[in-house]
């Protein structure tokens, strides 16, 4: 039975219903929003786009354990496989299994975890899967940076002085310094520093939102966001002008350096309609 890939990089939201994380010989089986299943009483601080409950078989050094963890739907496969505590090196779709306190099983064949596992062999070439992931992260990253309502709002995330911004950052720094003399093992463990504290940066600034921003400041960004969303998607020509000049007024009143530059921001919004 063939099992289709999927990039460690995909969102927990985009992923299948059912699905594979492998880490060499050690790997995890998981449902998101397994149906008929108890879950935990107690749900995480809530954030802006939600979260899923997952649960897990998980195999390390050929013992097999069940977890479960309620993960932001944002999160990806690679980041989240760090959260039952493996480094992902390949991951792929299941179809419909069923569960049991002995682990779970393939509804199709009844194929077991050990079968499944066999059947989805380790990438050739780890490095390439670790640039990859940088590059997507840096893509997502760069498209954040340019939406001008997405950074008015989860202005956290463009703030160096947040922690988790600050580990972000320093994680990019490290992966800026890889070359192809750098070992594999290396190569892989900075790039996936850079996908976890990316997530985990993210997961913080869509939290406090606007929160992060001075009291005084946030009536005001709350309408510069607003008229963002308005100077982007309105039809009415004279709509969308008078909604950027008050994004621009907005912004230049506040003069918060982690908020998007005035100046910038008519191309921003003109690029991104």
């Amino acid at each position: 039975m063939m099992f289709p890939p999927m990039a460690l990089t995909t969102e927990l939201s985009q992923a299948s219903d059912n699905f594979f994380l492998g880490a060499g010989g050690d790997y995890l089986i998981g449902s998101r929003d397994p149906a008929g299943l108890p879950r935990p009483g107690i749900l995480p601080a809530p954030t802006r786009r939600g979260v899923h409950y997952v649960l897990a078989w998980v195999v390390r050094s050929g013992r097999g354990r069940r977890r479960a963890q309620w993960v932001a739907d944002f999160t990806s496969l690679s980041s989240m496989a760090v959260m039952f505590g493996l480094d992902a090196d390949r991951a792929a779709r299941l179809p419909d299994i069923t569960w049991s306190l002995f682990g779970p099983r393939l509804r199709a064949g009844s194929l077991s975890p050990a079968r499944i596992a066999e059947a989805i062999p380790a990438p050739s070439s780890r490095r390439e899967m670790a640039k990859a992931s940088v590059a997507e992260v840096r893509e997502t990253y760069g498209r954040m940076l340019s939406d001008v309502a997405y950074r008015i709002e989860n202005s956290a995330l463009f703030d160096s002085e947040v922690p988790t911004t600050r580990r972000f950052d320093e994680a990019l720094a490290l992966w800026a310094e890889v070359t192809d003399a750098t070992p594999e093992a290396e190569a892989v463990r900075r790039a996936g520093m850079v996908q976890v504290t990316f997530d985990a940066a993210r997961a913080h600034a869509e939290t406090v939102g606007l929160a992060h921003l001075p009291l005084r400041a946030r009536e005001d960004a709350g309408r510069a966001a607003k008229a963002a969303r308005l100077a982007k998607s309105s039809a009415n020509a004279h709509e969308r002008e008078a909604a950027l000049e008050q994004v621009i007024r907005i912004l230049s009143q506040l003069s918060l350096h982690f908020l998007p530059n005035p100046a910038d921001a008519p191309r921003q919004l003109n690029r991104s309609r």
